[in-house]
């Protein structure tokens, strides 16, 4: 096995059959030697930064029959804190409740993992990607400084679709740690990326070893997304991908 790459928990982690994206998730994934942990940013109607990755609870709530349609964005905090969340995994149900993001820095910091925080459309934080007078970065200091609050700037890896976002962050913050998610292939722009200093972060299935040399040449690292069978773990390796992003495949569980 490549040694050199960071595995990354994908919404934190479900190799010990934890609900994604809650604490429970992302301590699974420290725990089962994730260096990093990617999470999904969001703010609530009363400006409370939480981790979920649909705008609405639907998935996380229909196992039980009633799935709930509530959009994160629209309601306060206390009105999706207690709701509980539950995700079938390969030998389990599991259970969970949203996670704050300052509960997920926490985690962070206590395990000395790498933050991987995705700004989602959420309250303050959008943009088009077709029309780059359409977007609103109003929330996206509060988040910034929320992680400078726990220390964590320097290390964090920040990750969006966004296009015009990471062009925004990369002027405002210089030294911030960028990559950019894509789910199309990014060969014909990956000189413009280069030029941001912008590292990528793209579908497994897109990813070839003539890509990731050509990233490589340029100074880009490589992540991808989200890779769950260990049958193609080595392949990958073998590209020289610089990280994989996984639920499930973690250095506890590739054996």
């Amino acid at each position: 096995m490549n040694n050199h790459v960071i595995y990354v928990g994908h919404r934190g982690g479900r190799m010990y059959g934890a609900v994604e994206n809650t604490k429970e998730a992302f301590i699974s994934g420290a725990k089962a030697g994730c260096k990093a942990l990617e999470c999904d940013v969001r703010i609530t109607k009363d400006g409370v930064l939480i981790i979920s990755h649909d705008p609405d609870l639907k998935r996380l709530t229909e196992y039980e029959g009633t799935p709930n349609e509530i959009n994160v964005n629209n309601v306060t905090f206390d009105e999706i804190k207690d709701i509980k969340l539950t995700q079938v995994n390969p030998n389990n149900v599991g259970t969970g409740y949203i996670c704050t993001f300052a509960e997920y820095l926490q985690i962070c910091k206590d395990y000395d993992v790498v933050p991987v925080i995705e700004f989602k459309w959420t309250n303050g934080i959008w943009s088009s990607n077709e029309d780059e007078n359409s977007k609103d970065f109003s929330n996206v200091d509060k988040v910034i400084d929320m992680v400078k609050e726990y220390g964590l700037f320097e290390k964090a890896i920040f990750i969006t679709f966004m296009k015009y976002l990471t062009i925004h962050l990369r002027k405002t913050y210089p030294t911030m740690q960028l990559q950019q998610l894509s789910p199309q292939p990014m060969d014909d722009y990956l000189e413009d990326i280069a030029k941001l200093n912008v590292d990528v972060d793209i579908l497994y299935t897109l990813c070839t070893k003539e890509f990731v040399e050509k990233c490589h040449s340029l100074g880009i690292k490589v992540n991808i997304w989200t890779l769950n069978d260990k049958s193609l773990l080595q392949k990958y390796l073998d590209m020289g991908v610089d990280f994989i992003t996984s639920d499930f495949i973690s250095p506890k569980t590739i054996d």
